[in-house]
C-alpha cells in the first residue's frame, strides 16, 4: 500500500480530532468502522504497570544506552523505556512516561484500524483540519517491512501541544501509533521514534526485507518532505471517508 502524498502549504491547519475528548468529529457523509472502533483519547491518570516479557540494551538519539522494556501479543510486539508504564485498552495499548508534571508526560496509545491505510489517513487528515492545528513535516518510512508515513502535529488545542502520528499499512488494516507531548519536552520526539520504530506484527507476512528505520533516520528532516509540502486526503474504493472512531470518550 503507497501512500500518496502532495503539497500543502507551510502553516496549512492539520491537527488530531482523533484526541479531541468527549466531542464526535463524524461527518455527514462519513461512516463508522465495522464492526469495531479505534478510540484515541488516552487517559492523563497514572496508568497501571504491566511487566514487561523481556528487557534489551537499546542506543538512544544520544547514544547512552537505556534499559528497554518489550511487549508482545499476537498483533503487537513494540519497545518501550523500562522505565515507562503500559496499560492494556480494550483496543490497543497505552504506553506512558513516569512523569513528575503533566508537561513532562508523553503517552503513546497503539490500536489497529480495520481499514486501508489512505482510508484512515484520509480520514484523519480531515479532522486534523478541523482542529486547526499544523504539521510541522511528515516523512516516509518503512516500518516491520510495510509502508508507512510519519506526520509530527504542532500547535495542538491541548496542554500537550505536540504529537507523533505514524500509520503504518497490512493490506486492509492500519496501526495507528499516536503519541502526545510538550512542545518544552525536547527529549519526547526521540523517545517516541524509538517506540514507533520498533512496531512489528508478529503474525504479519515480511513485505521486505529492508530493517525498520532507525529514530535517528526519521530526527534528520528531509528537505523534500518539509513543513512546505502537503499532503492530499485518499478516498477509499467506495469514494467513502472512513474513521478511527465515532467518538472519543476518557479512559
Amino acid at each position: 500500500m503507497i501512500f500518496s502524498l502532495t503539497k500543502f502549504s507551510a502553516h496549512g491547519p492539520l491537527a488530531a480530532a482523533l484526541v479531541l475528548a468527549g466531542t464526535s468529529w463524524l461527518s455527514a457523509s462519513a461512516q463508522p468502522l465495522q464492526p469495531s472502533t479505534a478510540q484515541l483519547a488516552p487517559s492523563l491518570e497514572a496508568p497501571v504497570s504491566v511487566p514487561s516479557a523481556e528487557t534489551d540494551e537499546l542506543a538512544e538519539t544520544n547514544k547512552n544506552e537505556i534499559s528497554t522494556a518489550h511487549y508482545a501479543d499476537e498483533k503487537i510486539s513494540v519497545n518501550y523505556p523500562a522505565t515507562w508504564q503500559l496499560k492494556m485498552l480494550d483496543d490497543g495499548i497505552l504506553i506512558s512516561s513516569d512523569a513528575a508534571t503533566p508537561a513532562d508526560l508523553v503517552a503513546t496509545q497503539i490500536v489497529r484500524i480495520a481499514a486501508s491505510p489512505g482510508a484512515v489517513v484520509n480520514a484523519n487528515i480531515e479532522s486534523f483540519t478541523k482542529e486547526g492545528s499544523a504539521v510541522a513535516r511528515y516523512s516516509r518510512a518503512t516500518i516491520d517491512g510495510q509502508d508507512a508515513l510519519v506526520m509530527w502535529l504542532a500547535e495542538r488545542p491541548d496542554e500537550l501541544g505536540s504529537a507523533i502520528a505514524t500509520f503504518i499499512g497490512y493490506d486492509n488494516e492500519t496501526v495507528l501509533l499516536f503519541s502526545r507531548y510538550a512542545p518544552e519536552n525536547t527529549t519526547a520526539e526521540a523517545d517516541i521514534l524509538q517506540i514507533h520504530t520498533s512496531f512489528t506484527d508478529p503474525a504479519a507476512p515480511t513485505a521486505i526485507t529492508a530493517p525498520n528505520p532507525t529514530a535517528e533516520n526519521l530526527l534528520e528532516s528531509d528537505p523534500t518532505e518539509s513543513s512546505t509540502t502537503e499532503l492530499t486526503p485518499i478516498e477509499n474504493t467506495e469514494g467513502e471517508v472512513i474513521f478511527p472512531a465515532n467518538g472519543l470518550s476518557e479512559d
